[in-house]
């Protein structure tokens, strides 16, 4: 059975930029909710929960259809994370039906931006052998594949609704490295004739290659990509594995595919397909008790060393890094959530949305009461692919320090789409999490 879309999001921080027309270092706006609502002409409290007719959300009821609302009795009941796993171990994100989609959008938006936004938006249905062209865009190679090694912090999402993807890509970066390389062949005597080879995971047994050159869609007159990209300035990577990625989804056979046919999608799932040979397993929340969750987490990762050796420290942080490629999700809307929660500014979780799980930390609290036992808080790091936009529920402040192969990675929490939140808090806020291993 291929897994129903996990999430779907668009980057709100993206559209604007295509809307505005020039790229803008969100980490420096002083009020940037004002900038999207005014932009995207969608109250802050519309834009992050879907069924709102928020343009983030501007294709879910199209995509997930009679699978949009599951009744809270549904939830109750389903099944723990191992059936789970079992009934959806192929790797298939690619295998979805494409169609035409309808965009729903907030009634309040202007119809000139609103035939703007759906042209953004939509993705064509194309013969196979005929390629996409984007309007304010052209294909270009827009710089170096690497120009760092690969980092969990490289990919950022774009205007198209492939969180499930670029979370995972994320989480794939941080714990396998190596499954994201570069393989070329030259195609003639020019310094730009070659192509790409990137394979992704058909089945956990099987393997499709797709041959891609580094042409992607960017905004006229600059290097800036038009869906994803790096953090790294001038690095293409991210760039060029979501094209190949649409190639695989949609069977377009062309150099120039459409990537808005990646609306939607399994996260857990495509983690599988970037890593060949692994199978996915997912977890939903509502099956699954707080500990267990930890449990889980725990298995995936390994602990970061600290003065005490192997030791849990008595007081104070320990942390620990996912080794497997770990990815998390939000419920469609509130409402679908078991308990009563938000997804608005005031919490900074996004409905509908996937997010790359990074590893975990504990925070051991001393006795100040005799006999009391201590108290261990334990938190677990997520990243949203938006690249911004963290969670401000029951987060933790701080860094997070992650075991490398030979030296230890500082991260800074609540920047650049970093955080970490409560297991307890999570496991209101997430409707699942998945593994693929």
């Amino acid at each position: 059975m291929d897994s129903p879309p996990l999430g779907g999001a668009i980057n709100p921080y993206a559209l604007a930029e295509t809307l505005i027309g020039k790229r803008i270092d969100w980490n420096r706006i002083e009020r940037p909710l004002e900038l999207l609502e005014r932009t995207l002409e969608t109250p802050a409290d519309r834009l992050f929960d879907g069924g709102k007719g928020s343009p983030v959300f501007a294709l879910q009821d199209s995509i997930l259809g009679d699978a949009r609302k599951p009744s809270k009795r549904a939830k109750k009941t389903v099944p723990k994370a191992k059936t789970i796993g079992k009934r959806t171990a192929r790797a298939a994100p690619a295998q979805l039906q494409l169609r035409p989609l309808k965009a729903e959008l907030y009634a309040r938006i202007r119809p000139e931006l609103r035939q703007r936004l759906i042209d953004m938006i939509v993705p064509s249905v194309l013969p196979q052998l005929v390629g996409t062209e984007y309007p304010g865009a052209t294909w270009t190679d827009p710089g170096d594949f690497f120009e760092e090694g690969t980092e969990f912090g490289d990919p950022i999402q774009g205007g198209v609704g492939d969180c499930w993807l670029i979370a995972a890509m994320a989480s794939v970066s941080l714990s396998r490295p190596y499954a994201i390389v570069q393989r070329n062949r030259t195609t003639g005597a020019g310094p730009d004739d070659f192509v790409n080879m990137i394979e992704f995971a058909d089945t956990p047994t099987t393997k499709k290659r797709f041959e891609v050159t580094e042409k992607v869609p960017v905004f006229n007159g600059s290097a800036w990509p038009l869906f994803a990209r790096s953090a790294e300035p001038g690095e293409i990577w991210p760039c060029v594995y979501e094209k190949a990625f649409a190639k695989f989804r949609s069977g377009n056979l062309t150099d120039r595919p459409d990537i808005r046919v990646l609306h939607g999608g399994s996260c857990y799932h495509a983690s599988a397909a970037l890593v060949p040979g692994t199978t996915p397993r997912g977890w939903s929340t509502s099956g699954t008790s707080a500990d267990d969750l930890w449990t889980e987490l725990r298995k995936n990762c390994i602990a970061t060393p600290s003065s005490n050796g192997p030791f849990m420290p008595l007081t104070g942080i320990h942390s620990g890094r996912a080794i497997s490629p770990i990815t998390a999700w939000t419920y469609g809307n509130a409402e679908d959530a078991p308990d009563t929660i938000a997804y608005d500014s005031t919490t900074g979780i996004v409905g509908w949305h996937c997010y790359s799980v990074l590893g975990w930390i504990t925070r051991r609290l001393p006795v100040w009461v005799r006999g009391q036992p201590s108290r261990l808080e334990r938190y677990i790091v997520l990243r949203n692919p938006w690249g911004v936009h963290e969670g401000v529920v029951d987060t933790l402040a701080g860094d997070w320090d992650s075991h490398e192969i030979n030296w230890t990675r500082t991260t800074p929490l609540n920047t650049r789409g970093v955080f970490a939140m409560t297991i307890e808090s999570f496991k209101r806020y997430y409707a699942g999490m998945g593994v693929a291993s």
